[in-house]
């Protein structure tokens, strides 16, 4: 092992543990033990081997060690949440899920809001599985072939979308469980929503609240078909946009949720887009569209220009903050929203989540911003 790190050692025994080569995992378990007793790794590889033993009491002792540690250290949690699911133990999968969402997301929601209030991330991601799982096709390749900008899917992902996203926290769980401390009925924007799995789920997981999509694609069918047309709204276009069509806002239905539905068929850096939503206001935004600094500091300009925040309560998310020009860029625009608001630090925070592939892709960097209702 001397040429590989610790961590290292630790993701080739998990992957011998699932090739089915437990000789080697072995091997490579008493020496990352041997040289890191304290390592949390190696306590899950011997807590893992010792399950394929049938040695539950073992399991269990090193697994308590292990639990013990970050749970968040070098995608553990992930891998082991993986390989539960690789091997059929549904329930140990979700169990560990919960273990890391409790340990790694939970804290962070609850001291932004200020609030002891619990709610069951279990139910929240088994409803959230249930609900992806109804939808065995996201997009048709005709859709998917006239589109503007490929519903942002990219053709190596494009397989990917339709896979079981795992029982690893994925955004849209963390979105559903922080929705559940506002007061207010939920009034939700997505700005940038693709063919609309994490929409789908909002919609269907909220009750009696209004939901805004906006994007520079005409709606998904995939989606549209699951709700009620109501009417069309057509509208100038930009000459600069990339999207050719004219622009448009599409109400909908969902009466089994008394949900109402707008979707604004635009350009997110057109101004005159944005100005569709004047008038109204949101206590819950998630950011997803263009990835660039440039593109969600316009989309803060437009939210707080147009008075489109709730003052009263708001979350606020962005995805994919990786790069160190969109970690910047959060660190500017929730310094504004926290200026703007009176936001305490505790009320910004990011965390390292799953995204709409969930398992079959890298973790995503998420920004939250909160203002809790005063009481």
């Amino acid at each position: 092992m001397t040429s590989i790190s610790v961590p290292e050692a630790v993701e080739m025994a998990l992957n011998f543990i699932r090739s089915g080569n437990l000789g080697e995992a072995n091997n490579l378990c008493d020496q990352v033990l041997k040289v890191a007793p304290s390592y949390p790794g190696g306590h899950l590889l011997a807590s893992l081997l010792a399950m394929t033993k049938e040695d539950y009491g073992k399991s269990i002792e090193h697994s308590e060690i292990f639990l013990s540690n970050s749970f968040k250290d070098y995608g553990i949690d992930r891998n082991i949440c993986r390989y539960f699911e690789d091997n059929g133990k549904e329930d140990s999968a979700l169990n560990a899920a919960c273990m890391a969402f409790e340990r790694t997301f939970s804290p962070h929601v609850k001291m932004a809001f200020g609030s002891k209030k619990d709610f069951s991330i279990a139910d929240i991601i088994k409803n959230n599985r249930k609900i992806l799982q109804s939808i065995p096709r996201w997009i048709e390749d005709d859709v998917y072939n006239n589109s503007v900008m490929n519903y942002g899917l990219p053709q190596f992902a494009r397989p990917k979308i339709d896979l079981n996203v795992g029982y690893y926290p994925i955004y849209a769980d963390l979105i559903v469980y922080m929705s559940k401390f506002l007061d207010n009925s939920i009034r939700y924007l997505e700005i940038g929503v693709s063919v609309g799995k994490t929409f789908y789920l909002m919609l269907e997981n909220f009750k009696e609240s209004k939901l805004t999509a906006f994007d520079i694609e005409d709606i998904n069918p995939t989606l549209s078909a699951r709700m009620s047309f109501v009417e069309e709204k057509k509208f100038s276009r930009n000459e600069n946009s990339l999207r050719k069509a004219d622009f448009s806002e599409k109400e909908f239905r969902k009466h089994d949720k008394n949900n109402i539905v707008n979707y604004i068929a635009g350009d997110v850096l057109d101004r005159f887009s944005w100005e569709r939503l004047q008038g109204k206001k949101y206590n819950l935004i998630f950011s997803d569209a263009m990835h660039t600094a440039e593109a969600i500091n316009f989309e803060m300009d437009m939210l707080i220009g147009l008075d489109l925040i709730d003052d009263r309560e708001f979350i606020v998310v962005w995805d994919d903050l990786e790069s160190p020009a969109m970690t910047e860029a959060f660190k500017q625009i929730s310094g504004r929203l926290a200026d703007t608001y009176n936001l305490p630090s505790s009320a910004i925070f990011t965390v390292d989540c799953g995204g709409w592939l969930g398992r079959n892709e890298h973790l995503h960097k998420v920004g939250v911003v909160v203002k809790p209702r005063r009481r």
